[in-house]
């Protein structure tokens, strides 16, 4: 039999959660879940898993990191394509709304 990983008091399945990423047990109390979320990460029919919270901040700064990667590269493309603008615009002078529809083109 396990023990709760907060409170290290026996855990049986019955009453407990399992975190999804570092598999340490919970009692359902000790993790301060409702019955009705405790239902829905039992549920059969759902996906949804639980994260204790050092593995939830974790997952987030997994995510944000990721999405700042994402941003990062689109930032490059952006600055690439308005370079493009800017070099032909030193050739020839263009308009503002020609420069917006360059840039537009170019997204």
């Amino acid at each position: 039999m396990s023990t709760c990983s907060l409170c290290n008091k026996k855990a049986r399945s019955g009453d407990c959660v399992t975190c999804y990423i570092c598999r340490k047990y919970r009692h359902t109390e000790c993790a301060g879940l409702s019955r009705l979320e405790v239902e829905c990460i039992r549920s059969s029919s759902r996906k949804i898993h639980y994260y204790c919270e050092k593995c939830d901040i974790v997952s987030i700064i997994h995510t944000m990191k990721t999405e700042i990667e994402v941003l990062q590269d689109e930032l490059a493309e952006l600055k690439k394509s308005g370079s493009n603008v800017a070099d032909r615009d030193s050739e020839k002078k263009l308009s503002d709304e020609e420069i917006i529809a360059e840039i537009e083109d170019n997204a």
